[in-house]
């Protein structure tokens, strides 16, 4: 930063205002977060540890999408979309309701074949029907 000063001259700047000191506070602050928004943040700097012999690097701490993306390390798209949200809320309502109309049996043999995840020979043996009723039933979802 020793070459990178800015010292603008408020009365040619402002011709006509009384620059007063609290006024002058103010823009040199001002002058200050545009100094460190436009160099500080984007050098690369090594700092010196006397005591314990070290040189440490620093870089910018401005960085890019597409590196930040190379480096996986944020901004990834892993969070659903509403839209994905609003379509399997709708999705699970119409299911839902389609599973509602059917009878006991039948919504017996989904629970048990698609919830518990039981082979349809198991299923069939438990419900007491044949393994091609259970493919029938399962076809026409």
């Amino acid at each position: 930063m020793a070459d990178y000063k800015y010292r603008p001259d408020y009365k040619a700047l402002y011709p006509g205002i009384t620059i007063t000191e609290k006024v002058l506070r103010v823009l040199k602050e001002s002058d200050r977060k545009m100094e460190y928004l436009e160099y500080d943040i984007k050098a690369e700097r090594f700092r010196v540890d006397h005591e314990n012999q070290r040189i440490e690097f620093r870089p910018s701490r401005e960085d890019s999408l597409d590196r930040l993306l190379e480096l996986d390390k944020q901004f990834r798209a892993e969070a659903e979309q509403p839209e994905t949200i609003v379509l399997h809320k709708d999705e699970v309502h119409r299911l839902r309701q389609a599973v509602g109309d059917l009878s006991e049996k039948e919504q017996l043999l989904i629970f048990k074949r698609y919830w518990q995840g039981k082979p349809q020979q198991v299923v069939a043996a438990e419900l007491g029907i044949s393994q091609h009723l259970i493919l029938n039933i399962a076809f026409h979802f």
